[in-house]
């Protein structure tokens, strides 16, 4: 343990009070042993005091050879108040100080003693200046490696933990970023970007101060000008969060119709996507292509932001229509193809009178490939002016076409005389070669409804525990023959049954399944109407 004078002596050395430990010093370090002298120097180096190092230093030059500084079994090791310092025991002791970190007192040592190695543990100890936040410390010690670019693989590893931790000293980062190359390949698993922009993520703002920091390198100043696609996607996110200083920032930094496109694409909050929007409005030295506006318009369609649909209209649709009288009409048709905003597609046909001159027939039937909410909407608006059977039934078609019993169950209700049989049995083929990605619940409840609106023309074939229909044959119209013919099928060459309006003859299994394929003869390629039962002769 210490006497009372040892431990004044020990407190004046970690409180940094040089005025003290000299006054203890000269009065009792007589009676100090060398071991303690040591442990002051110790002390006052731990704690950072550089001027206490070289005071006592120079007063006992001696007691501090070289040996002493390389070596791992010195006599701090062996005395009790060895826990004082936070210190591995089997590094050596010139260590104690790399591994404070104290900048004044590491160089001090190394130009003291320049013989010494402050290439040992290099990974550790630029590991643990990074955790202490030491941005000094790791600038200094970096400078002394006499090859860093080995050390760039753990570098990295650091960088990339730095950015997953919560808390950052932006001045390390900067430092870090000097020091990391930038590739040229930004696919590299190296690229310091992919890390960057998860602390982006965190941190929006981050992005502006670095930049506007003098301290950053132009190199990286060059990637973040660049038109990346990691760097956008980072910017991106960014302004996604609906930080306003950041999207004005974005919006006077890039000026490229393709970056401008992707951010508004990717702007999921109403207020930012208005705001970004009514920025490049003032601009008046950026005007959007015309791919762009539409594309921006369909995304916020889609995300049902209003406000920014009525933006959009009113500012650069309009404007469009002048020189594009077409495009009004072209756009609407692809609204009532993919909104499901019912409200949206109202406020087109108010703000756009020009609408009410166009087809309504190519409108519902863009709205029948959307919904059924959809289809019934346009059709309450223009009932007088839609013909349910447009096009050879094609309504019906492109709602069994997307899946929509309720809407093709609507149509025959609205209109019963719509020809099911229509364009060669077209409903009844779309229904039997369904894709795989159609839910076979819905086949099912195709094949039953559609059986039941012509059961003399359309048959379903059940499992053997008629729970599932396997298939549907189509019956054709068949009338009694007057003709005592023996013939063979042409398809099979088998004993034929019946014969079609074109004189061919076949069994009924090979005509049936012809026949789904197609309405036309597969010997003569006439349509066939109907069939005719084959009278035998009798020998």
């Amino acid at each position: 343990m210490f006497t009372p004078e040892e431990a004044l002596f020990v407190s004046a050395c970690k409180q940094g009070l040089l005025k003290k430990v000299q006054r203890e010093y000269v009065m009792n370090g007589i009676t100090f042993s060398d071991s303690m002298k040591r442990f002051g120097l110790l002390c006052a180096g731990y704690y950072g005091h550089v001027e206490i190092v070289e005071w006592l230093y120079q007063r006992d030059t001696e007691l501090y050879p070289l040996s002493y500084w390389e070596s791992t079994e010195g006599e701090i090791l062996t005395q009790p108040w060895e826990q004082t310092f936070r210190y591995d025991p089997s590094s050596k002791m010139y260590e104690l100080f790399l591994w404070v970190g104290e900048v004044s007192v590491v160089q001090w040592l190394h130009s003291t003693y320049p013989q010494l190695d402050m290439t040992i543990n290099v990974h550790m100890y630029l590991t643990l200046y990074l955790h202490d936040k030491s941005v000094d410390m790791i600038q200094w010690y970096w400078d002394q490696q006499p090859n860093p670019e080995v050390l760039l693989s753990f570098l990295f590893e650091d960088f990339k933990h730095y950015c997953s931790s919560e808390t950052f000293e932006e001045s390390i980062l900067i430092w870090m970023l000097s020091v990391l190359p930038v590739p040229e390949d930004e696919e590299n698993l190296m690229n310091p970007l992919h890390p960057f922009i998860r602390l982006v993520h965190r941190n929006g703002r981050l992005l502006r101060r670095l930049y506007d920091d003098t301290t950053l390198p132009e190199k990286w100043k060059h990637a973040l000008r660049n038109d990346s696609n990691l760097v956008q996607i980072c910017l991106i996110s960014c302004a996604c969060r609906g930080d306003l200083y950041m999207g004005n920032w974005l919006m006077q930094f890039y000026t490229s119709a393709s970056f401008i496109s992707m951010i508004c694409s990717n702007l999921f909050t109403e207020q930012m996507s208005l705001f970004t929007l009514r920025l490049l409005h003032q601009r008046v030295d950026f005007v959007l292509p015309r791919h762009v506006i539409l594309l921006i318009l369909h995304i916020n369609v889609f995300a049902k932001h209003r406000k920014v649909v009525k933006f959009i209209c009113q500012t650069w649709l309009q404007p469009l229509s002048t020189s594009d009288p077409e495009i009004i009409s072209t756009y609407f048709k692809e609204l009532c193809r993919t909104c499901k905003c019912i409200s949206i597609v109202n406020w087109f046909l108010n703000y756009f009178p020009q609408l009410e001159e166009g087809n309504k027939n190519e409108y519902f039937l863009a709205a029948c490939e959307n919904h059924y909410d959809m289809a019934r909407y346009m059709y309450s608006n223009y009932s007088s002016e839609i013909d349910l059977s447009y096009e050879n039934e094609s309504p019906l078609h492109v709602a069994i076409e997307e899946g929509d019993l309720s809407l093709a169950k609507w149509l025959l209700r609205v209109k019963p005389t719509i020809d099911v049989t229509a364009q060669n049995h077209k409903a009844l083929r779309l229904i039997v070669n369904y894709e795989e990605e159609v839910e076979d619940s819905i086949k099912q409840e195709f094949m039953e409804w559609f059986s039941s609106l012509m059961p003399s023309r359309y048959m379903m074939e059940w499992d053997e525990t008629h729970t599932f229909v396997k298939a549907m044959k189509i019956l054709l119209p068949c009338v009694d023959g007057n003709e005592c013919r023996n013939e063979e099928c042409v398809i099979c060459y088998e004993h034929a049954t019946v014969q079609s309006n074109c004189r061919h003859c076949f069994c009924v299994p090979c005509i049936t399944k012809a026949y789904m394929v197609n309405s036309s003869c597969p010997f003569c390629r006439n349509t066939i109407h109907h069939i005719e039962t084959l009278i035998h002769e009798t020998k």
